[in-house]
């Protein structure tokens, strides 16, 4: 069976329990292959974590300003975004564009000016429909899901 490939942006106090529960939970079935953040302490931390705590390999880090390269170099299905609440809505629409799905803390955007780059996303996206769902963890934390699906044909109404 396929994993299921996940890399994450944004290591700060959130992040754990993404990668925790991917290299725990569901090493069944997933697998973390990359890290991206401005800090090389933090990413540098969480490999140390998934190593020696999580019995997990490191796995490669990039630097914020090398997020589309993570994404060429190591071919996530999702992104899981827990980077600062201002920088959510440009990582969410970066990988999308990219063709990842994103799993997203919340808030998805922080005013209404970025609100209209998701609508102007979905707009002009010509193979994927944003779907976005709100789960709760058993954590009690609600996260935003966004899954991409691939475009069913719109019947014509004159066969119809």
């Amino acid at each position: 069976m396929k994993k299921t490939k996940y890399a994450q942006v944004g290591l700060g106090s959130r992040a754990r329990m993404y990668y925790e529960s991917i290299c725990t939970t569901y090493k069944e079935t997933s697998e973390m292959v990359a890290f991206c953040d401005l800090s090389k302490t933090r990413m540098e931390f969480a490999n140390r974590t998934l190593k020696e705590e999580l019995g997990a390999e490191p796995v490669p880090m990039y630097d914020y300003t090398e997020f589309e390269r993570m994404i060429d170099e190591t071919k996530p299905d999702t992104v899981i975004v827990t980077s600062i609440d201002r920088t959510h809505h440009d990582y969410i629409i970066r990988a999308m564009e990219k063709g990842c799905d994103v799993i997203s803390e919340k808030p998805m955007t922080i005013d209404e000016k970025k609100a209209v780059s998701y609508t102007h996303l979905r707009a002009h996206e010509t193979r994927h429909d944003l779907v976005c769902r709100l789960l709760l963890e058993k954590k009690k934390k609600i996260i935003c899901r966004l899954l991409l699906e691939k475009k069913k044909p719109k019947k014509n109404r004159e066969n119809t």
